[in-house]
């Protein structure tokens, strides 16, 4: 921290209070000299602690400074990968572009919700396609096998079909309590899927996952014509709340506060209010 770590702090500390205590009247000569002493020792000790914490930030310099490189460096390669002809990045670009999916850059460079539909839609032909794709490109100092190739290609698309089948009956009118339980049952295994490839749970399969079944529940007519606007809507809402707090480092806090401000702006009596 700022005063040099606990222990340079528990140093200064005792430094200052010999140095007071070298004023207080009617000191002997030797109760001097002992503190005398006592206050050299730890001025040297401050000294030592100081160099020591401005090597080790000079080295935390150094390799944050060779870091922040080795990511430029990085970030331009894969910048140019990605447009090289002869990429496998390019090649699976081509297969998606062939389906009419493509990333678009006022997206991030991600695919938008249009396309994903298309992709879960045309799962099997384009992962088809794909994994034919990838074989053709291995060689003998690949670190990845064709089946290994096979296998992850068909998981993706088994993923992609589940998630379609799941978001599909999560747009049911009017659903009944049959229709609920399979909606469970086919994010269920979504979800298995999903942690199965090692991809992370973010707050939207959360949300699927643990709550949208529920809701299907509770509305009146299911959630069909709430999802779009809604969702769409709240992008726009958890940026604002993301961007007001996004200072606040203890993720807990900053989550109830969040939840608080949220809670209190749906209160009925605040939107009639407003």
């Amino acid at each position: 921290d700022d005063n040099g770590g606990k222990l340079l702090t528990s140093l200064k500390g005792k430094l200052a209070r010999r140095e007071t205590s070298l004023e207080r009247p009617n000191l002997s000569a030797q109760d001097i000299a002992r503190i005398e002493g006592e206050i050299a020792a730890y001025k040297a000790e401050v000294s030592d602690l100081r160099l020591t914490q401005q090597n080790n930030r000079e080295a935390v310099d150094v390799k944050r400074d060779a870091r922040k490189e080795a990511v430029k460096q990085l970030n331009e390669f894969t910048k140019n990968w990605k447009k090289d002809d002869e990429s496998i990045y390019y090649g699976i670009d081509q297969i998606l572009a062939k389906h009419g999916i493509v990333r678009c850059a006022y997206h991030g460079g991600q695919i938008n919700g249009v396309d994903v539909r298309t992709l879960m839609e045309k799962a099997k032909e384009i992962m088809g396609e794909i994994c034919v794709f990838l074989c053709s490109q291995l060689s003998a100092e690949s670190s990845i096998s064709a089946d290994e190739i096979g296998k992850l290609c068909k998981d993706c698309e088994e993923y992609l079909v589940l998630w379609d089948a799941a978001i599909s009956f999560v747009h049911e009118e009017n659903p009944t309590e049959e229709h609920c339980v399979e909606t469970q049952e086919y994010i269920d295994l979504a979800m298995l899927k999903h942690r199965d490839l090692g991809f992370s749970v973010t707050p939207k399969t959360h949300g699927m996952e643990k709550h949208v079944v529920n809701q299907m529940r509770k509305v009146r007519g299911g959630i069909k014509k709430l999802i779009e606007h809604w969702v769409e809507h709240y992008h726009q809402v958890g940026h604002r709340y993301d961007t007001k707090w996004n200072n606040q480092r203890n993720e807990l806090l900053r989550a109830e506060i969040r939840s608080h401000r949220e809670y209190t702006a749906a209160h009925p009596k605040v939107v009639q209010r407003y």
